[in-house]
């Protein structure tokens, strides 16, 4: 457990990855985020095996921020978020979070098939 909340182990986590939009609806990119974390979402549902029903994607609507969906998922104790916010638009990246050991932010370069 720690102060943002409890970290599950990978093997018994609700689920292992929770993809979030890091932008309002009212943003002009949020449409373009949104898109592309349900194709991550979709892709990685389809073609990865190991992650096949262990993926989440919060799509809750304009009643939450950013800021309450990510809080929220560190609360669950998701092992790992992935983020689609101002690096996927400047270069198509992900940030990928860990709740393992010290803070860890990673960009992931996704390819041109989630723009």
């Amino acid at each position: 457990m720690s102060a943002q909340g409890i970290i599950w182990p990978s093997a018994i986590a609700p689920y292992r990855l929770c993809i979030v939009v890091a932008a309002s609806p009212k943003d002009a990119a949020y449409a373009q985020l949104t898109q592309a974390a349900e194709r991550l979402y979709d892709e990685l549902g389809a073609n990865c095996a190991p992650l096949r029903g262990e993926i989440i994607l919060d799509d809750r609507n304009a009643t939450t921020t950013f800021g309450y969906r990510f809080k929220d998922a560190l609360l669950v104790g998701y092992p790992y978020l992935a983020v689609f916010g101002r690096s996927f638009l400047q270069n198509g990246a992900v940030e990928l979070h860990t709740r393992y050991g010290p803070r860890f932010t990673r960009y992931v370069e996704t390819t041109n098939d989630l723009t």
